[in-house]
C-alpha cells in the first residue's frame, strides 16, 4: 500500500509527502519521532492529515508526491477541499504562485531577483561559485 499525502502543520503551512506503509503510522513519526520526521514538520508540530490518495505502486505514489509539490497553494487547497472543478482554473500559471519545494509555507514569498533568476539562465564560463548566495562551493585546485 503505497500514499500520497498533504499534512496542515502549526504555522498553516502544507507538507506532501509519499510512504510505502502505514499512513497513520508515518503521521505519527511527523509528530512524535525525530529521528523519522521531516525536518519541516520537526519545526511545525503538530501536523494535522488533511488529504490522502491511496496507490498500488510506490513509484505512481512518489510522482503524485512530486506533481503536488509543484502545485500553489490555492491549489492545494483546492484539492483538500474537494473543490476539482477548480483545479484547471488554478492550474494557469500566475507569477510568484507555484511552489517547488515539498512544503508551501502560508505566506508568499516574492521571487529573488538578481543575474541568475532563472534556471534556464547559463552559469558564467569559469565560475567558481554557485550562484546561490547560501551555496557558495570552490574550485577544486
Amino acid at each position: 500500500m503505497a500514499w500520497t499525502y498533504i499534512l496542515r502543520c502549526n504555522d498553516g503551512s502544507f507538507y506532501t509527502g509519499s510512504t510505502d506503509g502505514d499512513l497513520e503510522a508515518r503521521v505519527w513519526e511527523h509528530n512524535h519521532d525525530d529521528q523519522f520526521a521531516a525536518n519541516f514538520t520537526r519545526r511545525r508540530r503538530p501536523v494535522v492529515l488533511v488529504h490522502a490518495e491511496h496507490f498500488d505502486t510506490v513509484d505512481a505514489a512518489f510522482f503524485r508526491e512530486k506533481q503536488i509539490q509543484g502545485w500553489s497553494r490555492r491549489k492545494k487547497l483546492a484539492l483538500i477541499e474537494d473543490r476539482s472543478e477548480d483545479l484547471p482554473d488554478l492550474s494557469k500559471p500566475s507569477q510568484g504562485d507555484a511552489s517547488t519545494s515539498s512544503a508551501t509555507q502560508a505566506g508568499e514569498h516574492a521571487p529573488r531577483e538578481g543575474r541568475f533568476d532563472k534556471l534556464s539562465d547559463p552559469v558564467p564560463r569559469g565560475a567558481t561559485s554557485c550562484p546561490c548566495p547560501r551555496r557558495r562551493r570552490r574550485a577544486r585546485r
